[in-house]
């Protein structure tokens, strides 16, 4: 089955003014219907690079996942397991290893400093390897600046005989929306929004506030959620980062997507200039609603690709 999809990625105004980068990245292959959506975060451009990684090293995947199905190695009824068990885990341990070697390298310039402080210099052994690891050890502090808290958002979903298998960590959303107009939120946020039970609105602008619980190369082994989604004639799936999914309602993702060739024109506008989700904001932060405007608008980096299954 043939399917149209579009894309985009635009850097936020934040980013804009501090002469940053678009920590955001994204892959379509279109050949294969792989979509690849990535969210960065960390110090200095770790972000853009930690997003970057998560896509490569997911891609890679992905096409041998492609090859097998298509050789008959791989069933898909197992291609869900394989994203969740085999490819999502095998880019999360480069992001883990890239963000936690800094503290490795220091921690064992400072043993072998109180090896030598309690046991002597094991003649010269330990100044030897102290003079070779120092600048070593110094680089990584400052490189460690850098990879702080270092990590990415991924949706990650390949279509094979109209069934999306969708991996999911973070906060990045995904959309379903039918040939009605009806849409569906399929993927949760890993976030910790307490014991409220907010409207989605007033959900999203708190969500703003709230840190991760979540996220690729946050620690060795991470949860990951999967969906298997079967696309009828006319649906739509939305993948999007928190720049527009924070900017823009539900109901107004709907009215941007009914027309595939105005639809990256609709939703970068509705990215620049909030409606309904302004509203809200004004209201909770008790603030005027051309203040909530202008701080929402473009704000973040945005990204988002959206998919239509055609006849």
């Amino acid at each position: 089955m043939k399917y149209d999809i579009v894309n985009a990625s635009v850097i936020g105004k934040k980013h804009e003014e501090e002469e940053d980068v678009n920590q955001d990245f994204l892959k379509v292959d279109r050949l294969r219907n792989i979509l690849l959506l990535s969210d960065g975060m960390g110090g200095h451009n770790s972000g853009e690079e930690a997003s970057k990684t998560v896509i490569d090293k997911v891609y890679d995947q992905m096409i041998e996942a492609y090859r097998g199905l298509e050789e008959g190695d791989y069933k898909q009824e197992n291609i869900s397991n394989i994203i969740r068990d085999q490819i999502i885990p095998y880019a999360n341990n480069f992001v883990y290893s890239a963000g936690s070697l800094p503290g490795k390298v220091i921690k064992a310039y400072e043993n072998l400093k109180k090896i030598q402080s309690k046991h002597g210099d094991l003649d010269g052994l330990v100044s030897k390897a102290l003079d070779n690891l120092g600048p070593i050890s110094r680089q990584m502090k400052e490189y460690s600046k850098d990879v702080d808290q270092m990590g990415a958002t991924l949706d990650a979903c390949i279509i094979y005989n109209d069934i999306a298998h969708i991996g999911h960590v973070g906060n990045g959303r995904v959309y379903h929306i039918n040939k009605h107009g009806t849409i569906t939120k399929l993927t949760r946020e890993h976030v910790d929004y307490g014991k409220a039970n907010l409207p989605r609105l007033d959900e999203t602008i708190v969500e703003r506030g709230l840190g991760l619980t979540n996220y690729m190369g946050q620690k060795s082994d991470i949860p990951i959620d999967m969906y298997e989604i079967p696309l009828s004639v006319d649906d739509r799936l939305l993948f999007a980062t928190d720049g527009l999914t924070h900017t823009v309602s539900e109901s107004e993702m709907v009215v941007a997507s009914r027309d595939m060739d105005e639809a990256v024109f609709n939703l970068l506008n509705f990215v620049e200039n909030p409606g309904w989700m302004a509203e809200a904001y004004s209201r909770m932060k008790n603030t005027s609603l051309e203040e909530a405007q202008k701080y929402l608008g473009l704000r973040d980096d945005t990204s988002f690709i959206l998919v239509k299954r055609l006849k």
